[in-house]
């Protein structure tokens, strides 16, 4: 399983189960999943360390911006603070 998957993996597995619609999601419930500590905390309950919690929150980002370019949303539900890389990056 590819980074990408692990890590939309880990959101369903994480807030919503493996049945949820991109369509379904909304900032707060992405704020939720970028701040819990399933992206946070190890298993064991350490900390992460920040590159590894920034790359679960860039690929999760990426993917909801790659649905948004689709047209599979109308807009990427990225909380704000994450929204303004996306502004960033075009």
């Amino acid at each position: 399983m590819g980074y990408r998957q692990a890590a939309v993996s880990s959101w369903c597995l994480n807030s919503r189960g493996s049945s949820s619609l991109v369509s379904d999601l909304t900032p707060e419930t992405i704020l939720a999943f970028f701040e819990g500590d399933r992206v946070t905390k190890t298993k064991s309950g350490r900390s992460k360390a920040k590159p590894s919690i920034d790359k679960t929150r860039r690929v999760m980002r990426q993917a909801l911006v790659w649905a948004e370019e689709r047209g599979i949303v109308e807009t990427a539900p990225l909380p704000a603070e994450y929204a303004k890389e996306k502004a960033e990056k075009k």
